[in-house]
């Protein structure tokens, strides 16, 4: 509850409470104004949009303060969990050393792919050509 008494957090419920009493206010002026001799049928429909946009600034008022206490991605595991959702992209972030020659063997796989180590081998014979 601390999270929305902040100074910041209290100008905004500033600002809302005096927004909401500026709509309420113009729906009183709309409506005395509509069933006043000489009002409109305009004025009627001016009339109910001061309600609606309380409405729309007490839930957007709602929605930011349950965003708040709820920001989004807070029910989601992290990128790099045991058990990641399988729609997700993680990237395998390892700590390499900076040096001039390639790291051929640095990350071994359990599972060889034939075509894999062919082409690896390839690359590697033509890194060796280069260097000479």
């Amino acid at each position: 509850m601390s999270r929305i008494l902040t100074p910041r957090w209290l100008a905004w419920h500033t600002f809302v409470l005096l927004a909401f009493a500026g709509c309420v206010w113009g729906f009183v002026w709309q409506a005395g104004k509509a069933q006043a001799a000489g009002g409109q049928w305009y004025n009627y429909i001016y009339a109910v949009q001061w309600p609606l946009f309380a409405l729309m600034g007490l839930w957007g008022w709602g929605r930011s303060i349950w965003l708040e206490f709820h920001p989004p991605g807070y029910d989601r595991p992290a990128l790099l969990h045991d058990d990641p959702d399988p729609g997700r992209v993680i990237h395998d972030i390892r700590p390499r050393a900076i040096t001039a020659s390639p790291h051929y063997d640095e990350y071994a796989d359990d599972a060889s792919d034939p075509e894999l180590d062919a082409y690896n081998a390839h690359l590697r014979a033509l890194n060796e050509k280069a260097q000479r």
